[in-house]
C-alpha cells in the first residue's frame, strides 16, 4: 500500500493503492469517533441523572431551592435567547 513510510517529515508518502489507503483511514477514522460518541454519551449521562432522593427535612428543602434556581436560570436564559433572535431579525429604524 504505502511504499516508503519513513519518519523524516519532508518527505512525502506515496500511495501505490489508493482505495485500500482510504478504507483503513475511514475505519480509523469511525473508530475515532465511535470512542468520542461513548464518552460524549456518558457525559451526558451523568449530567441528567436524576438527583437522589432526599434523606431529611434540610435535603428537602435544599433539593426544592434548587430546583427553583434551575428553573430561574432556564427561564431568564430562555429569555435572553427570545430577545436576541427578534433583535437579530428587527427592523432598523432611521
Amino acid at each position: 500500500m504505502i511504499v516508503n513510510n519513513t519518519p523524516n517529515p519532508q518527505q512525502q508518502l506515496i500511495v501505490t493503492d489508493w482505495l485500500t489507503y482510504i478504507r483503513a483511514e475511514k475505519i480509523k477514522t469511525k473508530k475515532e469517533i465511535d470512542e468520542c460518541t461513548k464518552r460524549i454519551r456518558q457525559q451526558a449521562g451523568s449530567y441528567f441523572k436524576p438527583t437522589p432522593e432526599p434523606q431529611n427535612k434540610w435535603e428537602s428543602i435544599m433539593a426544592l431551592v434548587n430546583r427553583g434556581m434551575s428553573v430561574y436560570k432556564g427561564v431568564t436564559i430562555g429569555i435572553a435567547t427570545v430577545q436576541y433572535i427578534k433583535q437579530l431579525f428587527a427592523r432598523k429604524k432611521k
